[in-house]
C-alpha cells in the first residue's frame, strides 16, 4: 500500500509542477498580478495532498489496529491547529499564499505523528522494497476500485440531478431542492464517519472464521443505525416545513418536498453499516454496482419527471429517492445475507420491529403536535417534550449498551462534582468563615 501510495503522490507532485507552470499561459489575463500568488497557492496545496496520499497508509494501520482514538485525535489535532495558525495569519495580514504554507506543515505533521504511532501499536510493522508483491498490489487495486463505485455512483447522481434542474427548472428550483437535500446528506455523514469501525471488525472476525459474530455484528449495527436515524426522519418528515423556515426564511417553507427527500432516504442511511460490513469482507463490490445502476435509474427517472411528465421539484426528489429504497429494501440485504448465511426474514424482523416500537411514542406524540396543536405554540411544545421524554427513558432502558450507560453516568458525576466544587469555593468568597477546619463537612 505504501508503495501504490507513494507512487500515486510522486503523479500529484508531477501534475502539481505541470499545473503551476502552466497557469501563467492558462490564467494569465484573468488573474492579472495575482498569478505569482496563484502558482505560489498551487504549488504549497499540490505538495500537501502528495504528503497526505503518501502518508495515509499509516492512518489504516492504526484503524486496524482498533486504535480509532489515536486517528481521531491526530485528525482532530492537526485540523485545530492549523484553523488556528490559519486564523492568526490572516489577523496578522498574511495572503493566500501563507495560508496554504500552514496547510502543508499541518499535513507533514501529522503524516510523521501517524508514522510514529502507526509503529508504536503495531509491534510487527516493518517497512521493505523486498516486502512489495505484485498480488498484494493487485489485490489493493481491485479492493480500492470496489470501493470508488459508491463514490461515483453519488457524484453521479447528484450532480447530473442539479443540472436537469437548473436546465428544466432554473437556480432558484436548485437552491429549492438542495436546502433539505443537504439535511439528508449530514446524517448520511454521520452514519458512515460512525460505521467506519465496522471494516476492520468484520475483517479480524472474518479471518477468525467467526460467522455467527459478523452475523449478529451486521444485525446490531444496522438496528443501532435505524435506532439513530429513525428520530431524525420522524422530524424532518412531520417538521420540515417549519423547519425549512426557520433555517432559510418563507420561500422555502415547502414542508413535501424535505418529507419525501427524508422519508425516501430512511432506508438508504439505516443501511449504510451494511456497506460497511461487507467491504470489510471484501464483498462489496456487487453492492456498488447495485448503487451504480440505482443511480442510473433515479437520473433516467428525473429526466422523465422533469422532460415528460413535468412533475416539478416534488417529482425530483420522488425520481432521486425511489431507486436506492427499492435496492436497499430489496438486492442489498439479500446479497448480504447471502454472504453471512442469515435468512433474510429474520434480518428485517430483527432489525426493525425494536427501532419501530421505540419510536412509535415519539411519532405519535410528533404527530398529535404538528397536526392538532399547530396554531397553539405552548401545547405543541409540550406534546413535543413528551414525546422526546419517552423517546429518551425508551432508549436509556431499552437501547443504549451498559458500557455506554456507565460512560455517561460517569460524566455525570464528573460534571456534577465539578458543579458542587465551583458552588462551594462560591460560597466560600461569600463568607470566609466556612473555609474554617472547624465547618461541618457536610454543609
Amino acid at each position: 500500500a505504501c508503495c501504490i501510495l507513494s507512487l500515486s503522490a510522486l503523479l500529484v507532485l508531477c501534475l502539481t509542477v505541470m499545473v503551476s507552470a502552466l497557469m501563467p499561459r492558462w490564467f494569465g489575463v484573468r488573474l492579472g498580478e495575482n498569478i505569482t500568488e496563484a502558482q505560489w497557492v498551487v504549488s504549497l496545496l499540490g505538495i500537501s495532498l502528495a504528503i497526505q496520499i503518501s502518508f495515509s497508509a499509516f492512518g489504516g494501520v492504526i484503524t486496524g489496529c482498533h486504535r480509532w482514538a489515536i486517528q481521531n485525535l491526530i485528525n482532530s489535532g492537526a485540523q485545530a491547529a492549523m484553523v488556528t495558525a490559519m486564523v492568526v495569519a490572516l489577523v496578522m495580514g498574511g495572503r493566500l499564499r501563507v495560508l496554504a504554507a500552514i496547510n502543508l506543515v499541518g499535513m507533514l505533521l501529522a503524516g510523521v505523528t501517524r508514522v510514529i504511532l502507526a509503529h508504536r501499536v503495531c509491534d510487527g510493522l516493518r517497512l521493505r522494497p523486498s516486502s512489495v508483491r505484485w498480488r498484494a498490489i493487485r489485490n489493493v487495486f481491485v479492493f480500492g476500485g470496489k470501493t470508488l463505485i459508491p463514490s461515483v455512483s453519488n457524484l453521479l447522481l447528484n450532480q447530473t440531478t442539479s443540472i436537469l434542474i437548473v436546465a428544466y427548472l432554473g437556480p432558484a428550483a436548485l437552491a429549492l431542492y438542495t436546502r433539505p437535500r443537504s439535511l439528508t446528506y449530514h446524517i448520511d455523514a454521520l452514519v458512515r464517519k460512525m460505521a467506519m469501525v465496522l471494516i476492520p471488525t468484520t475483517s479480524s472476525l472474518q479471518n477468525t472464521a467467526n460467522l455467527k459474530g459478523i452475523q449478529e455484528l451486521l444485525v446490531k449495527s444496522v438496528r443501532y443505525s435505524l435506532h439513530m436515524v429513525l428520530p431524525i426522519i420522524l422530524v424532518l418528515v412531520i417538521f420540515g416545513g417549519p423547519i425549512m423556515q426557520f433555517w432559510m426564511g418563507p420561500r422555502y417553507a415547502n414542508g413535501i418536498l424535505p418529507a419525501i427527500l427524508a422519508a425516501g432516504m430512511l432506508v438508504a442511511l439505516a443501511q449504510g453499516p451494511l456497506m460497511m460490513i461487507l467491504a470489510g469482507m471484501n464483498a462489496h463490490g456487487r453492492a456498488g454496482l447495485g448503487q451504480l445502476i440505482a443511480s442510473l435509474c433515479s437520473v433516467g427517472l428525473t429526466v422523465l419527471a422533469l422532460g415528460f411528465l413535468k412533475w416539478g421539484i416534488i417529482g425530483v426528489a420522488v425520481a432521486v429517492t425511489l431507486p436506492l429504497t427499492i435496492l436497499n429494501m430489496t438486492y442489498l440485504p439479500y446479497l448480504a445475507c447471502q454472504r453471512v448465511n442469515l435468512n433474510v426474514k429474520h434480518y428485517f424482523l430483527s432489525v426493525a420491529s425494536e427501532p419501530v416500537l421505540h419510536t412509535l411514542p415519539f411519532a405519535l406524540c410528533a404527530l398529535i403536535a404538528r397536526l392538532v396543536f399547530r396554531t397553539q405554540m405552548l401545547l405543541s411544545l409540550v406534546v413535543c417534550g413528551a414525546g422526546i421524554a419517552i423517546l429518551a427513558i425508551l432508549y436509556w432502558r431499552r437501547v443504549l449498551p451498559n458500557r455506554l450507560k456507565n460512560a455517561i453516568r460517569r460524566c455525570s458525576r464528573c460534571l456534577l462534582g465539578l458543579t458542587g466544587s465551583l458552588n462551594e469555593t462560591e460560597n466560600q468568597r461569600v463568607d470566609p468563615s466556612l473555609s474554617s477546619p472547624q465547618t461541618d463537612l457536610d454543609t
